[in-house]
């Protein structure tokens, strides 16, 4: 639940979860009671109606390099159940999407015969397909001083805008500088608007 927790306080709505491990099952009808909560993503048809954002945190098993074997995406069995979330993607485009992994999801899967490109490929590809722009950051425990070296990627996309003016940016609201991140030198598109941005209308 840490995801959810933060999302939260952020001031965000959990209206729904999905796991399976009865220990984690115990931890999150205590912190998020009354939640909707599913045991298997397999099994779960459709994301619920009115969601703005999917957020996961799949297993990292197959990309993690403290897995010596390393089978990646394509040969793992854990990992790839982030496919489900392409799946219920394709049913329900929700506006954003939040994905957070280990490191070991950029680099190649060398010990793969012939090697692996990174998993992140696979994941951005998917995204892709389904019209969402993205962009990714790692970030770090110790940036936020706590006293623990502990990385993970963090993959934002977005069906409306430009993803890097919230994770990349250093501003918790966004006052319209979504539009100055997304105007790059020799791009003729427009400038893409973030979420909120976009929602809201203009002023007269």
């Amino acid at each position: 639940g840490g995801l959810d927790l933060g999302l939260e306080e952020a001031g965000h709505e959990v209206i729904m979860q999905v796991e399976n491990d009865p220990h984690c099952l115990q931890v999150l009808q205590r912190h998020f009671p009354g939640r909707e909560l599913r045991r298997d993503v397999a099994e779960l048809s459709d994301l619920p109606a009115g969601a703005q954002l999917l957020a996961a945190g799949f297993p990292c098993e197959d990309v993690s390099t403290m897995n010596p074997s390393r089978p990646g995406l394509r040969d793992g069995m854990r990992t790839a159940l982030c496919s489900h979330i392409f799946r219920l993607l394709r049913r329900t485009r929700v506006p954003w999407v939040l994905l957070e992994n280990v490191p070991g999801l950029l680099t190649w899967h060398l010990a793969s015969d012939p090697p692996q490109e990174p998993a992140i490929a696979y994941i951005v590809q998917e995204l892709e397909s389904l019209g969402y722009s993205w962009a990714h950051r790692v970030v770090s425990l110790s940036a936020f001083g706590l006293p623990q070296r502990r990385r993970r990627v963090f993959i934002v996309a977005s069906l409306h805008g430009d993803p890097r003016d919230v994770i990349l940016s250093t501003e918790s609201i966004c006052k319209g500088q979504c539009i100055d991140v997304s105007k790059t030198d020799g791009d003729k598109r427009s400038a893409a608007e973030c979420y909120d941005c976009f929602m809201t209308p203009p002023h007269v």
